[in-house]
């Protein structure tokens, strides 16, 4: 029984006739794809021409037999993983950066909000033992840098992760 399959990247699509015995592989390309879209679809916008045509030889050797040449499909995947892996690297290294700077005590903060999910003034200072007012700088330079949010207004307001 012949199946009609589509992998998607971006507003573009690439159509395959194969048998539904075949069907996991476009569907694993699709996770794939999928992957790439949560944590790195840039990279795929960015390689689009090099993506399809990895695609489309890979596509070229489906069939019912065990002879698909997932090689110029694989290896563009692998090379995507690698550039982002390396941009996920910088992003970090710049994170290591900007913690190296903070005082122990938004250190502190920011551990608070890793475990428990969010920080309210109120609970700052009853866990760090520093005034109001210094703690509730502190958190707005954190808001500052980037790494939490400030979410309400007044006594109900509370900092989360970024």
């Amino acid at each position: 029984m012949e199946g009609r399959h589509q992998a998607k990247v971006g507003s573009g699509s690439v159509q395959t006739n194969e048998t539904w015995a075949g069907a996991w592989k476009p569907r694993w390309a699709r996770w794939c794809l999928a992957a790439w879209k949560r944590n790195g679809s840039w990279l795929v916008e960015q390689n689009k021409e090099a993506y399809y045509r990895a695609l489309r030889a890979t596509q070229r050797t489906l069939g019912d037999r065990n002879d698909t040449d997932w090689e110029p499909w694989l290896g563009l995947f692998l090379l995507m993983l690698h550039r982002q892996t390396k941009a996920q690297g910088k992003r970090v290294d710049a994170l290591h950066q900007t913690l190296n700077l903070l005082s122990q005590a938004e250190r502190d903060l920011l551990e608070i909000v890793e475990t428990s999910g969010r920080v309210t003034v109120a609970q700052a200072v009853e866990h760090i033992g520093q005034s109001r007012n210094t703690l509730r700088k502190r958190l707005a330079g954190l808001v500052a840098r980037g790494l939490l949010t400030l979410e309400g207004k007044g006594r109900g307001s509370a900092y989360r992760k970024r």
